[in-house]
């Protein structure tokens, strides 16, 4: 097993599910002192370059105390996709069209809760144009799976301490 150091999340226009879970995951890697060692980003299928996020989103992040100010969205054809150990896409049709337009991402790219083992729906809805109550809805659904994620790189980082010592 690689060791995981670059993490992408994935969504369409980058501006909501994938930054919600790029932020609230950096906070968990920043809470564990962990920073230095993780590079965590987003990218959207079809995003436009340096949209700021959705101001719902901006929104339900704010209500966790999370700063969403400096993000700007990223096509994902502007990502070295090669260089990330592990890219989560929030449905099953942004992974397939990643592995289509990017085969050699195939063996790393997972929806969120396929990864995480979610045996509920694997897709995030999207909550574009919906209440700010569905930007919260899927804030929490999207930070449940992010706590699994943790759990499974702390499980793989005190692997790898074990190994070393």
């Amino acid at each position: 097993m690689k060791i995981i150091k670059n993490i992408l999340f994935v969504c369409t226009g980058n501006t909501c599910r994938s930054p919600i879970a790029e932020y609230i995951f950096r906070e968990f890697i920043k809470d564990r002192g962990l920073e230095d060692k993780w590079n965590i980003q987003s990218a959207g299928v079809s995003a436009v370059n340096g949209s700021k996020i959705n101001e719902k989103a901006k929104t339900v992040m704010d209500e966790i105390s999370i700063d969403t100010s400096d993000h700007r969205s990223k096509n994902i054809k502007d990502i070295d996709l090669d260089r990330q150990n592990l890219i989560l896409t929030m449905t099953r049709k942004h992974s397939r069209v990643l592995i289509l337009n990017y085969p050699t991402c195939a063996d790393n790219t997972f929806t969120l809760k396929e990864y995480t083992g979610s045996e509920t729906e694997k897709d995030i809805s999207d909550p574009f144009g919906r209440s700010v109550d569905f930007y919260r809805e899927t804030r929490k659904e999207i930070e449940v799976e992010l706590k699994k994620l943790l759990k499974m790189i702390d499980k793989f980082d005190n692997s790898e301490k074990e190994k070393k010592q």
